[in-house]
């Protein structure tokens, strides 16, 4: 009996069987894999899952050989590797934080804005992984900002230093 694998956008759940996975809110977009699948692929195109939204079949598998039945026992270790090496949830690629960046100009420039740019970096991962894109993508933004913000007024302020004369320690 086939064995299903559901992604709900933030981790992998399964094995399942069809019955099983009748006690979930699987939708035709949910991302699901078995063994035997090259890829993950939306639930609603999945033929034998078509039961799980009272629909048509969509399309019909062609029968495997016995070298598909063989290779199908292997592989499932090697589509978890694959799995867990690739975005196999469609979720936009993940913000760049600036968090060492900001920590660099904040020792070199001893800028305040800098700290607040760290502030700013420390909250795109979390937001990223509940799911919240727009958000990690608006803080790692702001946090960018602020780190060119901060390296261009610490940039000002030596050169104003040296200009003086003075040191600016």
């Amino acid at each position: 009996m086939k064995k299903y694998h559901y992604f709900d956008g933030n981790e992998q759940h399964g094995p399942f069987t069809i019955e099983e996975l009748k006690s979930f809110r699987i939708t035709k977009e949910t991302l699901v894999w078995y063994d035997g699948l090259a890829d993950w692929q939306p639930a609603g195109s999945v033929n034998e899952l078509e039961v799980l939204f009272g629909a048509a079949p969509i399309k019909k598998e062609p029968a495997k050989t016995a070298i598909q039945e063989a290779m199908q026992e292997k592989s499932e270790p090697v589509m978890q590797k694959r799995q867990e090496e690739t975005n196999v949830s469609g979720r936009p690629e993940k913000p760049k934080n600036w968090i060492v960046e900001a920590v660099i100009v904040t020792i070199l420039c001893c800028s305040p804005l800098a700290l607040v740019s760290i502030f700013f970096g420390s909250r795109v991962n979390p937001r990223y992984e509940r799911g919240d894109y727009e958000g990690a993508a608006s803080a790692s933004k702001t946090a960018k900002l602020l780190v060119f913000v901060s390296l261009a007024l610490g940039i000002i302020f030596y050169i104003i230093a040296a200009i003086l004369g003075e040191s600016p320690e």
